[in-house]
C-alpha cells in the first residue's frame, strides 16, 4: 500500500519516545505480549506477507503493520499505518479497551 497514510504505535507506557531524521525511535524495558499482539493483527484483519530477523510485516484492507522484535524476540512495539478513510486507531482504542494495562496507542499527529 503506497500513498498517505496515518500512523499509530502500540508501544509500552513508559516508553521515552524521540523523534529522529528517520521517524520515531521508542525505547522501554517493559514488551508486549505476543498473545495480544496475535489478537490485535487477528482483529484487525492483517495478514502476514514477510519475517525478518527483527520484524514481521502485516497487510490488510487499507492498513499495514510491522512488528518490531528485541534481541531476544520479545515485542517491542507494533508499528500501523492506515490508507484511505480506514480510522485504526478507532478500532486500536475499542480492540483494547480494558487491556491497555501498560500500553498506550501513540499518535505521532498529536505530538506538538
Amino acid at each position: 500500500m503506497h500513498g498517505k497514510y496515518k500512523s499509530y504505535f502500540v508501544i509500552p507506557t513508559e516508553a521515552s519516545r524521540v523523534l529522529k531524521d528517520y521517524g520515531w525511535e521508542f525505547h522501554s524495558t517493559k514488551r508486549i505480549p505476543r498473545e495480544l499482539v496475535d489478537s490485535i493483527l487477528l482483529s484487525l484483519r492483517m495478514e502476514k506477507i514477510s519475517v525478518e530477523s527483527d520484524m514481521e510485516r502485516f497487510s490488510g484492507k487499507d492498513a499495514d503493520a510491522t512488528v518490531f522484535f528485541d534481541k531476544t524476540g520479545e515485542v517491542e512495539q507494533i508499528y500501523l499505518r492506515a490508507y484511505r478513510e480506514r480510522d485504526v486507531g478507532k478500532e486500536l482504542q475499542e480492540l483494547l479497551v480494558g487491556n491497555l494495562s501498560g500500553l498506550e496507542i501513540f499518535n505521532p499527529r498529536t505530538v506538538i
